[in-house]
């Protein structure tokens, strides 16, 4: 999805929405803390219909993921993505599979105009998928949805945390994601959390695997992203690929492109960026994108500090402002996940 003519000063290219905190698979993930039972808070239909009604301001083209927990526990779902789909929204789908879901189902969603659906694989096989996940059989479950969405015409993508227990799998699942014909692969790089089980993996290793999903992004037959790892815009800088700004195939940048709101109506950088800005039930979110003080803040790469901040990369990557919140509580500060060292920073 190319975006160049698109200023994200003024609106973002997605708009993520955690529906509920109900169902979902475990929390390897580390984006989700999932409940047995929906928060007594969480936005109602009508309330999630006027969330709808406020993103479509922004104009055509804005992909709106519904994601949770797992967003099948609602049971307005259908409604909500016929809902969307009908005022013009790009309506996809961020599974987390509390079990499989049912042909009917997707073919539910499908006509309700349902643009994509992803879900979850961290290992090529059972034993390491469930391994990771700490719920039995959701291996299992996951293929089978995927095969399901092929079989009605429903494209697919997959979301893949890389941390250290899962890098090792990566070739492995690559291969056998391209046998389940999916349209996008999406790598989440570890952003710590108080309910994260996952250790993301040293900055060398970090950019070895940017160098292997470059060359990887170029024989798959689906698209490849990393979330929260924008580095590998300098890695195929470096591996002579001509990017021409953040804003492009190479993805969001939290706060400028993306924007996030929580399962009670929060709204937030991206989905892995935990700082709350207002509240879509206060404030329009239309409003709170375009001037509250952090979403300007992050838009404005002068505001980067450390190593992000002399870096030559620093428009095109800037590092990921979830991860260094995350680890010291100041957004604009070094993404350490990185290695690269800006030529001169640290002399004199």
């Amino acid at each position: 999805m190319k975006s160049e003519a698109i200023d994200t000063d003024d609106r973002p290219l997605v708009v993520t929405w955690e529906s509920t905190r109900a169902g979902g698979v475990g929390s390897a993930n580390c984006r989700r803390n999932p409940t047995e039972q929906p928060h007594p808070e969480e936005l109602t239909t009508q309330e999630a219909k006027r969330l709808l009604d406020s993103l479509r301001e922004f104009g055509k083209g804005l992909l709106v993921v519904f994601s949770g927990g797992d967003p099948l526990e609602r049971d307005d779902l259908f409604e909500l993505v016929e809902y969307g789909n009908g005022i013009g929204l790009t309506v996809a789908l961020d599974a987390s599979l509390s079990g499989g879901i049912s042909l009917d189902c997707l073919e539910r969603l499908s006509e309700a105009g349902l643009y994509r659906l992803a879900v979850g694989l961290e290992g090529a096989t059972a034993e390491g998928h469930d391994a990771v996940r700490s719920a039995p059989g959701s291996f299992e479950a996951a293929v089978e949805t995927l095969e399901a969405a092929r079989e009605v015409g429903l494209p697919a993508g997959v979301n893949t945390v890389v941390s250290r227990e899962t890098f090792e799998e990566l070739p492995a699942i690559r291969d056998r994601i391209e046998e389940l014909d999916i349209v996008l692969w999406n790598l989440f790089f570890v952003i710590p959390a108080s309910d994260c089980t996952l250790e993301n993996v040293d900055p060398s290793t970090a950019d070895a695997i940017m160098r292997w999903l470059h060359e990887a992004s170029n024989v798959s037959p689906f698209d490849v992203r990393t979330i929260e790892a924008p580095q590998y815009r300098r890695v195929a800088i470096q591996r002579g690929e001509i990017v021409t700004g953040v804003r492009d195939q190479f993805g969001t940048y939290a706060g400028d492109g993306i924007v996030h709101v929580d399962h009670v109506g929060n709204v937030q950088p991206s989905e892995l960026f935990r700082k709350s800005v207002d509240n879509v039930r206060e404030r329009s979110i239309v409003e709170t994108y375009r001037e509250a003080s952090l979403f300007r803040q992050l838009r404005d790469r002068s505001n980067l500090e450390g190593r992000c901040g002399a870096c030559p990369y620093r428009d095109i990557c800037g590092g990921s402002r979830a991860r260094a919140y995350a680890e010291t509580g100041n957004p604009f500060a070094t993404d350490e996940l990185c290695p690269f060292e800006p030529p001169g920073f640290g002399e004199g």
